[in-house]
Order: structure tokens, then C-alpha cells, then sequence
């Protein structure tokens, strides 16, 4: 009995049960509701049904202006996490530029929201000297976003749909502009 209950008690910390609310934000991939693990990290995690984001996301534009996710309904949104002390975040930017050069535009935006403490300057400066100039910069210096999204590290990026909801998510740096890529983004596009 004693053995019982220390095993219900360790499945209960280990298995928390989700509210409601919770639940409307989980993803369906595959057979039931899940998120993102450490089993799918680097691979573009598709939902069978998209997700429901918390209202009131917000970040800032370069020039410190407030910017919220729903700026962007109407187009489909790769939304990218990065700091310039994030090595994988570095090494996949110029492929997020490279990205945004080749599909945006009125229906597609990269999104590259820099974490840093130092805000939109530092993520400025780091994108010139690295000569990527097509991505705006956004910044989240006190790290709301990740938090909203539950982001599980750097970098994190989610694919939203036109109408403001998670379509897929990638958790580690990616080749963005591969055509294997971006075949599937034009694809999650038509389908939604």
C-alpha cells in the first residue's frame, strides 16, 4: 500500500494535470495533444489542428514602439526567437534573411525577435555587421514572448497561420531557406 501510494504521489508531480485553458493551447500531432519535446528538437513539428496563441502578445519594433502578433493577421508568420549570445540562433539568421528576401511580402513574414537585454540596438548591430539587411528588427528584452509561447530554449520558432493561430514549431536552428523548407511553409500556406 505504502509502495502505492508514493507511486501515485511521483506520477502526480511527474503528470500534472492540465486546466482548461491549458488545454486550448495544446497542439494535436499525430494521435492526441502534445508539445514539442526534447525528442523533437530540429524538426518542423506540424499540428494537426492549429493552436490557440494567448491574447496580448507583444514586443517592440526597432524604434521601441509597441508591436503586438495580431500587426501580422492576415499573413502567414515565422516567428523566431534569437539572442546574439545564442550560438544555433546565430548560425541560422542568415537563412531566417535569406527566407524572408525569397517568400516575404503581403502574405509571409520572418519575424526575428531578439531576446537580448540590450533590446533592438544590440540585435541592430549584430544583423549589420553580419550584413543581413532584409529582417526587421523586434525586440523582447524582458523575455514576455517566450514566456507566452512557452518556448522551451533558443532559438524556438513557431509558424503562425493568417489567422493568428500556431500552425507548427521548430525547437533548434534550422536551414530555413532550404527549398525542402520552404516547400513546406508554401504548403502549411495553401492549406490554411
Amino acid at each position: 500500500m505504502a509502495a502505492f501510494i508514493v507511486l501515485a504521489a511521483i506520477v502526480a508531480i511527474i503528470v500534472p494535470v492540465a486546466s482548461s485553458q491549458d488545454a486550448d493551447r495544446l497542439c494535436t500531432l499525430g494521435q492526441g495533444p502534445q508539445k514539442p519535446s526534447a525528442r523533437t528538437v530540429g524538426t518542423l513539428q506540424v499540428w494537426g489542428e492549429p493552436c490557440v496563441l494567448p491574447d496580448g502578445i507583444a514586443f517592440m519594433d526597432e524604434a521601441g514602439g509597441p508591436v503586438g502578433l495580431d500587426a501580422f493577421k492576415g499573413r502567414m508568420v515565422v516567428l523566431n526567437l534569437w539572442a546574439t549570445w545564442c550560438p544555433p540562433c546565430l548560425r541560422e539568421m542568415p537563412a531566417l534573411d535569406r527566407l524572408q528576401d525569397i517568400m516575404g511580402g503581403e502574405t509571409f513574414e520572418v519575424v526575428a525577435l531578439n531576446q537580448d537585454r540590450g533590446g533592438a540596438a544590440m540585435a541592430r548591430q549584430w544583423l549589420d555587421a553580419q550584413g543581413l539587411g532584409t529582417l526587421a528588427v523586434y525586440a523582447d528584452p524582458k523575455g514576455g514572448v517566450p514566456r507566452a509561447i512557452e518556448a522551451a530554449g533558443l532559438p524556438t520558432t513557431i509558424v503562425i497561420d493568417p489567422k493568428g493561430r500556431e500552425v507548427a514549431r521548430l525547437i533548434g536552428e534550422a536551414e530555413w531557406d532550404s527549398a525542402e523548407m520552404q516547400e513546406k511553409l508554401r504548403g502549411l500556406m495553401q492549406s490554411r
